[in-house]
């Protein structure tokens, strides 16, 4: 039975650390940051909240409804033109941010948008 600095040595092999740090950069990369989103709700003129609810709500079920999309863009006021255009910007700018963070998961529904 090895003793506890044997336990130690084990687990501080740089192999374990190694795949330990390509773990934790995987699991980084799935991570939509508020920052990516803040910055898209100002592009679009959202509120920084209800954009991040209508992503949980496509990471949530993994599945994209184009209603709540609508619904996201009523406050702008638009006519149906214009927001059909932001509608479509504003998914060119989300498809990509919400593939990452499905880690190659499909979402239903998403491939509308691609």
């Amino acid at each position: 039975m090895p003793g506890i600095l044997g336990v130690a040595a084990a687990i501080t092999r740089p192999a374990d650390s190694k795949r330990y740090r390509a773990s934790r950069r995987s699991r980084s990369e799935l991570v939509i940051t508020h920052t990516e989103l803040a910055a898209i709700a100002d592009k679009y003129n959202l509120t920084n909240n209800a954009l991040q609810a209508f992503v949980d709500g496509i990471l949530d079920r993994m599945i994209f409804d184009g209603e709540h999309l609508t619904d996201l863009m009523e406050p702008l006021d638009l006519g149906w033109r214009e927001r059909r255009k932001k509608e479509l910007a504003l998914m060119d700018d989300l498809v990509p941010l919400l593939k990452k963070r499905a880690g190659g998961r499909m979402i239903s529904g998403l491939n509308a948008y691609e």
